[in-house]
């Protein structure tokens, strides 16, 4: 009597260990069963799919299904994260590719694919050191200006009032309260 029902038991429990059950929010990194990586940006709990935004521009219906959350590909970055050189003129761009020697390729906003090393980007973020994207800010320099992201590096880049684009340090800016 216990065999019979202590074996129905054994074999439920067996199949819940082989079946994952991922729990997604809007906005996880995902892939789907063709090896696309993509941002969950809607989920559609009555029929079990979810709208994956693909390179920052096609968007496509998929099953949750066929889909499983995304690992770093290399130091901490994923495909499809959007960085900012550090190095240079902070332009910014995609990791379209990863590769095992630390480096990534970059889609730049302004066009064109490059190799970096992993070692002169940083991701764009939106808040960063008590800053976020969209506040108002002092620098140092009695500069006045709104934040347009910030980058790991603990810089943010501002929009300053009347003449432009600048980065500059978090210990260097100051929010204006209203």
């Amino acid at each position: 009597m216990f065999r019979n029902i202590l074996l129905p038991i054994l074999v439920i429990l067996s199949l819940t260990q082989v079946v994952q059950a991922y729990h997604f929010q809007i906005g996880d990194r995902v892939v789907a069963y063709y090896h696309t990586s993509g941002i969950i940006v809607e989920i559609n709990d009555y029929n079990r799919t979810a709208v994956v935004k693909y390179n920052g521009e096609h968007y496509t219906e998929v099953s949750l299904k066929g889909l499983v959350p995304e690992a770093p590909c290399v130091n901490g970055f994923n495909l499809g994260d959007r960085i900012v050189i550090v190095k240079t003129a902070y332009a910014t761009a995609n990791i379209v590719n990863c590769y095992a020697d630390g480096s990534v390729d970059l889609q730049y906003d302004i066009g064109g694919v490059e190799n970096r090393s992993t070692k002169i980007i940083s991701k764009v973020l939106t808040h960063i050191n008590g800053f976020k994207a969209g506040d108002r800010v002092i620098t140092d320099m009695n500069m006045t200006g709104v934040i347009v992201e910030g980058y790991q590096d603990r810089t943010v880049l501002i929009r300053y009032d009347g003449w432009g684009l600048g980065v500059r340090p978090t210990n260097q800016v100051h929010k204006i309260k209203n």
